[in-house]
């Protein structure tokens, strides 16, 4: 499997992450080949939140230009994967599901794009995306801020408003009688020094770079009692889904 392709993990995991991130009524287009503002059409994959469900479509002939149209073979490849083909307004290729797919929309994204659109290194995706109808340009989430992946269980690391270190996790269906389990630990810039110290680290490196990199450390054996066991404070909040 090519580290650069869209089926890599690490750009799975990313795309997962940007989903989750996605409001009511918007969305995000992935571009291939050309960026958004160029004046030409180009395949596109565009991912959207609209109410109470996600909506994943690929671009179809009507909106591409003659040298990059879609063959017979890659609208039959489409409909493999599991898309629906246009329809009335429909012009795209389209799959619907619910905001709790974001691991299977993600892998069906990243399948069209191997597969049909024929990418190989994501690096050359260009990307676009806002409100219905007005648009901002919100891009796909650097990969490094993934801190820890094993099973049902995603740990992501970033930084709120006031630039202290979010630790976020979600456990979709790993947990017995719950359908997803959700957590939040802030650690406050002021622990920053602490938290260098305890990983040996130098005292300006990017303490989100540093999380991600000791991951395995960090929350392998649960992130709460690594902060315990090394004094470094935090705020916790969780949330648990126990479903329909």
């Amino acid at each position: 499997m090519s580290s650069s392709g869209p089926t890599a993990d690490w750009f799975l995991r990313a795309l997962v992450w940007r989903l989750q991130q996605l409001a009511a009524d918007e969305f995000l287009i992935i571009w291939v080949d050309a960026p958004p503002e160029a004046d030409v059409a180009t395949p596109f994959v565009r991912l959207t939140h609209a109410e109470d469900r996600l909506l994943i479509e690929v671009s179809s002939n009507t909106f591409l230009d003659d040298f990059c149209r879609l063959t017979d073979e890659d609208e039959f490849a489409l409909l493999e994967l599991g898309f629906h083909p246009p329809v009335g307004e429909q012009q795209c290729f389209w799959f619907v599901g619910t905001p709790a797919q974001y691991a299977g929309f993600a892998a069906l994204a990243c399948c069209a794009l191997a597969e049909v659109l024929d990418v190989t290194d994501v690096r050359t995706l260009a990307y676009d995306g806002g409100t219905v109808p007005e648009a901002t340009t919100p891009m796909l989430a650097s990969p490094v801020s993934l801190l820890h992946h094993a099973g049902t269980l995603t740990v992501w690391a970033d930084y709120d408003d006031q630039g202290a270190l979010l630790i976020t996790g979600q456990d979709i269906g790993g947990l017995p009688g719950i359908r997803e389990y959700a957590y939040v630990l802030v650690i406050p810039a002021a622990a920053f020094p602490l938290l260098r110290t305890a990983l040996d680290a130098p005292s300006d490196v990017d303490v989100r770079t540093l999380a991600t990199a000791y991951g395995p450390v960090l929350a392998g054996g649960g992130e709460i009692a690594w902060l315990d066991e090394h004094g470094i404070p935090y705020e916790f909040t969780s949330r648990i889904d126990t479903g329909p």
